[in-house]
């Protein structure tokens, strides 16, 4: 299941003036150029009526010594100006240009610390023309030309933060709209739109070349960008590796671009766009190193970007083209658009949507989610617990295992299929978000039983319900048929249908207000089954955070350990398949329970069901069964209580059996 959501938007504004708070405009990281002493200051020092009072010392962190600050307004500077060609940060990753400071607010409401996080970036000193500035879209560019080591030319481009007066070129007055790269007959290769507070600079060739010939290019650049040795540096320098590879002699075009905010700015809102011309007849591939490192915040939206490569948390919207996005050990949200993307996310717990076309989508390290769209999709979780959202219903999809991974399609064929790889949770984001009897049928069946419902279950409950049956008379029959009716106490009751509704404990105003109607008799367990799923906090939730399942409790999961207890064998491709089928048509994990025990008859039928037990254990649970838990289920099954179905299946959904299986994926072992 989905976690739940605590909204934390006004946590800060809530406090004050009850609590010292800090307004550090781009929060506790913040990036600052070499060469310059002013790092941030804290905008909270003035207040309407003038200075408020404040005190602020520097008390901590590896860098301390390396600061200074102004005790009234916070403002925070380097003793002595940064050189990126020669960092003295002493923290973590000692000499990557990033240290650390903690600063102490005291104010008439207490005292606050709060470590920053400082980023110092290169600023390109070397020897080359004299720049060329001019005023572009109401913005100061300066443009000149430097001379690697190895000969090669590159053009540096420099845009400020601040709007200037001049001619607004795009006619907005919100964005500068700078070209980047211009060909010799005028036409614009790359062009970046810069909102308010933005700026970049953008260094690179602007003679496009062969993509085998760029990846020296390619690989120094994102050697530049990333931290020496580092996860995030393999993984960058990996994926540019397989887009050359891919790209061949295709003509690319290669720039990278850091963007940059304004001292004592507020977090960027709007995103830089980038543009570049739509690959093909005769136009290059616009390829980007994108480094957003010691930005608090940001945003860029690709237009006929053929390639990206990330370094720093940000968001990527993007447009026309198709995309290959690759990324660093932050956590970023890709929003691919449509197109046939590539995206290799690296390390954090990123949100990849892959939007229209058929695309590959890699979650690699990290907590990911992520979402296929429309299409025919790839999708590799990779490390980590990682969740697909599928659009609709469980009901909407049937799922099969085809060489040994998961491939999940939808019955209209409006979204295609997604085959998935190292997957741990599907996610069903409109499952139970309908007002309809179906909607709250379906809600009913994940508060009471923390599942997903089937189609057939619904289409059956469905018709009931259209023949004359009662929504409340549906809630009493879920209820008998599960058994919470007899187990459980009202407060056990209601707080399960936090648990398995929302994936919290109701608060105790919630409970109270289930409990004070069951305790006065006002209602029945199947009243508040009812009314909880049509509760405005339970609508609420299924909008935002839809159904999931754990592949482990899916049927899928339960046939896997079926086959493994009964056999001690992994499942054959056909056989799984079929049982999946029959699941998904209604036939119940019993009753496909006591096939399997049928159809292996010859194998088991001779065995007493003490030895049938044991083989079950030794089997599945890898044990030898003590006398205790032989005697036990054997006398189950004597007495007719159970049958030796209900003794495989409750050994395969056993705690101990899920522990022994782990963690189950999408990827799975086959016969």
């Amino acid at each position: 299941m989905a976690t739940a959501f605590t909204s934390q938007a006004s946590a800060a504004e809530s406090t004050w003036p009850l609590q010292p708070r800090f307004s550090y405009p781009n929060g506790d990281v913040v990036q600052v150029a070499e060469n310059t002493r002013d790092v941030t200051v804290d905008i909270i020092s003035q207040g309407p009526s003038g200075p408020i009072y404040n005190d602020y010392v520097i008390t901590g962190g590896a860098d301390a010594a390396l600061f200074t600050i102004d005790q009234a307004t916070g403002l925070l500077r380097f003793i002595a100006a940064p050189n990126y060609e020669s960092p003295r940060d002493r923290g973590a990753g000692a000499g990557n240009n990033t240290y650390q400071v903690e600063v102490t607010r005291t104010d008439g409401a207490g005292t606050a610390a709060q470590l920053l996080t400082i980023w110092v970036t290169d600023v390109d000193e070397r020897p080359g023309t004299t720049p060329q500035v001019s005023v572009i879209d109401n913005r100061e560019v300066r443009v000149r030309t430097v001379t690697e080591a190895d000969g090669k030319e590159r053009q540096v481009l420099t845009a400020g933060t601040a709007r200037v007066d001049g001619p607004d070129t795009n006619g907005t007055g919100l964005t500068s709209a700078v070209p980047v790269v211009v060909d010799g007959s005028g036409r614009v290769l790359l062009r970046a739109d810069l909102p308010s507070e933005v700026g970049m600079t953008a260094s690179g060739s602007v003679a496009p070349k062969a993509a085998g010939a760029a990846l020296a290019d390619l690989l120094r650049e994102v050697r530049q960008h990333s931290e020496a040795g580092s996860a995030s540096q393999a993984s960058l320098v990996a994926g540019a590796t397989r887009f050359i590879a891919e790209a061949a002699n295709t003509p690319l075009l290669l720039q990278t671009i850091a963007p940059t905010a304004a001292f004592g700015t507020a977090p960027l809102f709007g995103p830089l766009e980038l543009v570049g011309v739509e690959a093909g007849a005769g136009n290059p591939l616009v390829a980007v190193v994108i480094d957003t490192r010691g930005l608090w915040s940001s945003s860029v939206t690709l237009d006929h970007i053929g390639f990206a490569a990330l370094a720093g948390e940000v968001t990527v919207r993007s447009g026309a083209g198709n995309q290959h996005v690759v990324a660093d050990a932050d956590a970023q949200t890709l929003n691919l658009g449509e197109g046939d993307d590539v995206a290799y996310a690296g390390g954090g717990d990123d949100v990849i949507d892959g939007g229209a076309g058929n695309d590959r989508l890699h979650g690699e390290d990290g907590d990911d989610h992520i979402t296929g769209g429309a299409g025919d999709d790839w999708i590799d979780g990779g490390m980590g617990i990682d969740t697909v959202r599928l659009a609709g219903s469980r009901a909407d999809y049937t799922i099969r295992v085809e060489q040994g991974h998961v491939v999940v399609m939808a019955r209209d064929g409006t979204e295609g299929s997604d085959s998935l790889a190292n997957v741990e949770i599907l996610n069903f984001g409109g499952d139970g978000a309908e007002r309809s009897a179906r909607g709250t049928i379906t809600r009913m069946i994940e508060s009471l039983e923390d599942r997903v419902a089937t189609r057939v279950e619904l289409d059956a409950w469905e018709a009931q319900h259209a023949a004359g049956m009662s929504l409340l008379e549906i809630s009493a029959s879920l209820l008998e048929a599960s058994g919470a009716d007899d187990a459980m106490s009202d407060d056990d009751f209601v707080r399960s249908l936090y648990e398995n509704g929302m994936e919290r404990g109701g608060n105790l105003r919630e409970l109270y207000g289930w409990l004070v109607g069951l305790d006065a008799g006002a209602r029945t367990r199947a009243d508040v089954l009812l009314e909880f799923a049509d509760h405005f906090a339970m609508l609420q939730y299924m909008d935002w955070y839809g159904s999931s399942a754990w592949i482990a409790d899916t049927d899928v999961g339960m046939l896997v350990r079926m086959y493994d207890v009964l056999f001690d064998r992994a499942p054959d491709q056909d056989g799984l398949n079929y049982w999946i089928a029959a699941s998904e048509n209604g036939i119940g994990m019993a009753a496909i329970a006591d096939t399997f025990v049928g159809a292996a008859e010859g194998q088991f039928g001779g065995m007493s069901n003490a030895q049938y037990v044991a083989h079950l254990y030794q089997a599945g649970l890898e044990r030898t069964a003590s006398q205790a838990e032989v005697a036990g289920w054997a006398a189950l099954i004597d007495d007719g209580t159970l049958n030796r179905g209900d003794v495989l299946l409750g050994i395969a959904n056993s705690a101990e059996m899920a522990a022994l299986v782990g963690v189950m994926s999408t990827s799975i072992d086959l016969l």
